[in-house]
Order: C-alpha cells, then sequence, then structure tokens
C-alpha cells in the first residue's frame, strides 16, 4: 500500500487512468494533470475481475485493442509511452503509484453503479494514504444531478430537459488535446497484442 510522507512530493509524477475515454483531445483528467506541471505516467488497466455485470465481450474487447493501439500511437507521438496493466484497479493503482513515485492520481469519471462504489473506495484508500486524487466528468454535458426541473427533481421528458440545458450555458466546446505532456521515468507494461 501506498504511504506517502506529510510534505508534497516535488516533481512527483502524477496517473493518468484511461477507462472508458480513451482520447488525449477533450480529457479533464489530462488536461488537469497537464496543468499540474507533474510528469505524467498514462495508464489503462484492464480489469477483468470488478466489472461484474459490465464485463467486455468480444466486440468491445476487439474495439478496446484498437482504440488503445490508437491511444498509445497518440502519446508516442509525443514522446509519453502509454503503460498497460491487467488485474484489479485498486490494487494495480496503488502498486503503480510505489512503482512510479507519483503523488497524484487523474481520472475521469463512470456512472455505472458498481463503478461509482469502486471508484469511491478507491478514493478513499489513495486520499488516506496521502495521495492527491482527482475525478472529472467526462462524458456528460452535466453531473446527472446538476440539472432539476423547478420542483427540483430530475427532468422525465426530453424538451423541457434540453431547453433548461441550454439556458444553463453549460455546454462547453470539446478542448484540444494538450499542447505539451511531460513523461514520466518509464515503467514497466503489458503488451496490447
Amino acid at each position: 500500500m501506498v504511504r506517502r510522507a506529510a510534505q508534497k512530493l516535488v516533481n512527483a509524477p502524477a496517473i493518468v487512468w484511461f477507462r472508458q475515454d480513451l482520447r488525449i483531445a477533450d480529457n479533464p483528467a489530462l488536461a488537469a494533470a497537464c496543468a499540474s506541471g507533474a510528469p505524467i505516467v498514462p495508464v489503462y488497466v484492464l480489469d477483468d475481475e470488478t466489472p461484474g455485470a459490465w464485463r467486455l465481450g468480444g466486440a468491445a474487447r476487439w474495439w478496446l485493442h484498437h482504440t488503445l493501439k490508437a491511444l498509445a500511437d497518440a502519446f508516442f507521438h509525443r514522446g509519453v509511452p502509454l503503460v498497460l496493466r491487467r488485474g484489479r484497479a485498486e490494487t494495480v493503482i496503488p502498486a503503480l503509484l510505489d512503482e512510479t513515485g507519483a503523488g497524484a492520481v487523474y481520472w475521469n469519471r463512470c456512472y455505472e453503479p458498481t463503478a461509482i462504489a469502486h471508484d469511491t473506495r478507491l478514493k478513499a484508500q489513495l486520499i488516506g494514504a496521502g495521495v492527491t486524487v482527482e475525478s472529472f466528468n467526462s462524458a456528460l454535458l452535466l453531473e446527472p444531478w446538476m440539472l432539476k426541473t423547478g420542483a427540483g427533481g430530475p427532468f422525465k421528458v426530453y424538451s423541457p430537459f434540453w431547453r433548461a440545458l441550454c439556458a444553463s450555458g453549460a455546454i462547453a466546446p470539446p478542448s484540444p488535446a494538450p499542447p505539451h505532456i511531460t513523461p514520466a521515468r518509464p515503467c514497466a507494461s503489458d503488451i496490447l497484442d
């Protein structure tokens, strides 16, 4: 388990954990990690144990392979290796923190019930160990709890929802890829094939 000193680690890398958001443009977790000035360790964890009912099938694995290849190429062209690992994220991420000396982990949220519970546990574990943890919305126009009806409940009809969304001014244009990504010291990675 990761244990951090009370002081912040100077020039410690930051891990950016990729999950469903396999892109470098319009990726708030990657943008925040780059803005921190820390060297970046981008990682994808193939977790076949945790997802339960959301386990990947054959077609999804084919898509995942090719999307990870494109993501790895995008990082390669910026001089940053994509780290691939296999196992339970709640053990792989802390082990990678120890291996890299990273002081922060960034990720984009997933909204499936099991993912929310998993993320909550992992975030508490890492914060308890003194690691900076930040998670972001990257898949939705707004977080589900942000836009409410006049009565304070969720919208049940699309047209009033859309009007309220447009009136909120919350629709932001996609953001570009970070202009510069500082690579961390290379670490071991599984092979995509």
